[in-house]
């Protein structure tokens, strides 16, 4: 697992794609896969910034490489809990002038992943995602 920590301010997200780049660079991964976990990272790292707002420290994102699956783990510390394997999704069935505001990006990142799971313990939120890369 190589991890970073990155300051949790949303302009910062350009150092994470950064980040996600030079991991795959160094993997040997498809650069047209980064889209989806770039995604799924923004989305994930926007939501910490915004609903832990009692958060201060800096956001640990993690990523690791086994030969067919991607895992990424972020880390959110000294914060109240925030379980995104149990927060609504958007309402995709309602036309969109009934719909309430939100869950799209969740959504999206369960759409996008193949596993995601969430961790509460200590005051630190840690949430890990999986994705199978195409060769």
């Amino acid at each position: 697992m190589v991890e970073r920590l990155f300051p949790r301010k949303v302009e910062r997200l350009g150092d994470a794609f950064a980040f996600v780049r030079g991991f795959f660079e160094s993997n040997g991964l498809p650069a047209g896969q980064t889209l989806d976990v770039n995604l799924i990272m923004e989305e994930l790292f926007v939501n910490m910034v915004r609903h832990a707002r009692d958060g201060t420290h800096d956001i640990a994102i993690g990523l690791d490489w086994d030969g067919s699956l991607l895992t990424l783990v972020m880390r959110d510390f000294d914060v109240g809990p925030f379980n995104v394997t149990t927060a609504p999704g958007a309402d995709l069935q309602s036309p969109l002038n009934r719909r309430t505001p939100g869950g799209l990006g969740l959504h999206l990142v369960r759409r996008l992943s193949d596993s995601l799971r969430y961790d509460y313990t200590g005051r630190t939120s840690t949430i890990t995602v999986t994705k199978r890369l195409e060769s």
